[in-house]
């Protein structure tokens, strides 16, 4: 950028006082002047002119001060002017100072303000009242990928007051008291606010009139920092803006609010298309969307919070495509919904800005949540266990895999894949089945009382079931538990085996009068594909087994009579055999025609040596 020598132009000023004086004869007074210097090379460098100059002891009083600056080269471009109502400069202390206001122009940057004061020693300009800066290079386009790439608008400054050091390779910017950026669409309040600005040669010192400047090196704001854009706010308490590298972050209790999404952290740093939270000191940032974020998580119930999602993390960096909003939270990762509560390791979450239904304002809607590493889900009704999750809010559908466990009030479950949809469970494994613990259930086997008959059994324990994949589903008061291939299931000493069984279950209602009761209870079984069931004496092979614990049977079904149920007494062989578990009776049939029903009896070796001699 060809930037405005700063100390050029008051070089320019007060070097005339501090050296021309001695070529210039001033006794008192003069009126309507112009004073012209040219550098050695002939060139005009600068001209002073003034309404009227009064030198008063050592100090010179100058009213209407006008100086130009020119480039000092053939094309005699004019690269600035000094402006002042009045001036007085001390000879001896070499500082000049007037209430007047001032205004500095040239290529690089405008300065503006009243109440001023130079210091010829120190390289050092104040300005008391209504100091204003216009740069001629912008910041906005450090902060998003959509800012204007046409003609640059600059970024204006304004504040209560300003101090300026001038060194050799760099202007150094102190505004102090109301300060306000602006730049292109972006705003940005604060206390204090510092900017240097560099010379883009070590070759080059700003006293030589041809310097160029590299433009703006390091922003930096603090106190009460408040940050706003078309795209998101910010508030911190410090700003540090790097506009070459297109980098920002600021410090201190940082919050960045977007639409309908708000984030805090420590630090938040950001570029043209990512924007990246930390904390520190063990403290987590915050997401919340479409909500407000907590000072602190306050550990209140998830199923009874007011905020549709609220995420805490380590880290958090999101970035925008489009209208989708993709977010990273890592480390130590706690999610928050009205209906779940998810710790993990890792977690990803993608949203889509939408209208709202006023049309008037945008509300974010979550579309995704992928959560990795150690994952812990708790909702009202269940827990998950994972080494990943994916939720999809708009389909209430949660997907787990790897090492996964589940667990409610009714089953247990692991597996290597799970689904849960609405009041619907799905589980399947790849390799190792499924395994799942459903409630003890006393109408689950051959006897009319399932109860352990030995000392080597749980009597606590629940049906345990194992087959490659697991349907739970709800339907009213009943659940249906469906288990297909490679069915296997056991409670105490009742054993099935079969390529698929379902169990319907219902909720006890007499359990509140009999607390002993147990609170699920079977109301039918079903087993099928080479069915083989067995409980001490009894064994039982069939196409299907049915079992109706209010009917206290047992049904067998084996086409072409290839049911077979066997106890102590003996073996019953037919197409349909009907076993009452209270008589201890069965109903045998056979399909008809040459086929018949059978019976076996199993005697004693004694009885049957008789009934051979007889």
């Amino acid at each position: 950028m060809k930037g405005l020598n700063l100390l050029l132009l008051w070089a320019s000023l007060f070097g005339l006082f501090h050296f021309g004086l001695a070529r210039i004869e001033i006794s008192e007074s003069a009126n309507q002047f112009r004073f012209p210097n040219f550098s050695p090379n002939g060139y005009i460098e600068w001209v002073l002119e003034g309404q009227s100059g009064l030198l008063v002891d050592q100090e010179l009083n100058i009213e209407a001060l006008l100086v130009r600056i020119y480039a000092s080269d053939r094309d005699n471009r004019q690269l600035g002017t000094v402006r002042s109502d009045s001036c007085q400069y001390d000879t001896e202390s070499s500082f000049a100072r007037s209430k007047a206001s001032i205004q500095i122009e040239g290529s690089g940057f405008n300065l503006s303000g009243r109440d001023w004061a130079y210091d010829l020693k120190t390289k050092t300009i104040d300005i008391a009242h209504d100091s204003g800066v216009h740069f001629s290079e912008s910041v906005d386009r450090m902060f998003s990928e959509f800012a204007s790439e046409g003609e640059s608008l600059g970024t204006q400054i304004k504040s209560d007051s300003l101090h300026l050091v001038i060194e050799p390779n760099s202007y150094r910017f102190r505004f102090m008291g109301g300060v306000q950026l602006t730049s292109g669409s972006i705003v940005l309040h604060s206390d204090l606010l510092e900017i240097d600005l560099l010379n883009a040669s070590s070759q080059i010192e700003f006293s030589i009139p041809s310097g160029e400047l590299s433009g703006i090196h390091r922003v930096e704001a603090s106190g009460l920092v408040q940050f706003n854009s078309p795209e998101y706010d910010v508030s911190s308490s410090r700003v540090h803006l790097n506009p070459k590298q297109n980098h920002a972050f600021f410090d201190g209790a940082a919050v960045i609010q977007m639409p309908q999404a708000q984030l805090r952290g420590d630090r938040i740093e950001l570029d043209r298309r990512k924007i990246f939270l930390q904390c520190f000191e063990n403290r987590l940032a915050s997401f919340s969307l479409n909500g407000a974020v907590l000072d602190s998580f306050d550990g209140m119930d998830p199923l009874f919070s007011d905020r549709e999602f609220y995420i805490q993390s380590e880290q958090i960096y999101f970035e925008r495509a489009n209208n989708r909003y993709t977010y990273h939270f890592e480390n130590r990762v706690f999610f928050q919904s009205q209906s779940y509560r998810i710790y993990s390791d890792r977690l990803k979450a993608e949203t889509n800005s939408m209208p709202n239904v006023d049309e008037k304002s945008i509300f974010q809607e979550l579309l995704f949540a992928h959560a990795d590493g150690s994952v812990r889900l708790k909702a009202e009704a269940f827990n998950i266990q994972s080494q990943s999750l994916n939720y999809l809010p708009k389909e209430n559908c949660l997907k787990a895999s790897e090492s996964v466990y589940y667990e409610s009030e009714f089953a247990e479950l692991s597996a290597d894949e799970l689904v849960v949809k609405n009041d619907m469970v799905h589980a399947s494994s790849r390799q190792d089945l499924v395994s799942v613990s459903l409630p003890k259930a006393l109408d689950f086997g051959f006897n009319l009382n399932n109860v352990p008959n030995q000392p080597k059994y749980n009597e606590d324990e629940g049906i345990q079931i194992q087959s490659e994949i697991f349907y739970l589903d709800r339907d009213g008061s009943l659940i249906h538990s469906h288990f297909k291939h490679a069915v296997r299931a056991q409670q105490y000493s009742a054993k099935l085996i079969a390529e698929e069984l379902e169990l319907v279950w219902r909720e006890d209602i007499h359990r509140k009068v009999e607390p002993n009761r147990e609170r699920f209870v079977i109301q039918t079984a079903f087993a099928s594909g080479s069915v083989d069931m067995t409980q001490g004496d009894f064994f039982a092979s069939a196409d299907q087994l049915s079992i109706f614990p209010e009917e206290e049977r047992i049904l067998l079904y084996g086409e072409g009579g290839k049911a077979q149920l066997k106890d102590s007494q003996g073996t019953v062989f037919g197409e349909r055999i009907d076993y009452n578990r209270r008589l201890k009776q069965s109903v045998v049939s056979g399909k008809g025609g040459a086929s018949r029903a059978r019976i076996q009896f199993e005697l004693p070796d004694r009885i049957l040596e008789d009934s051979l001699e007889e």
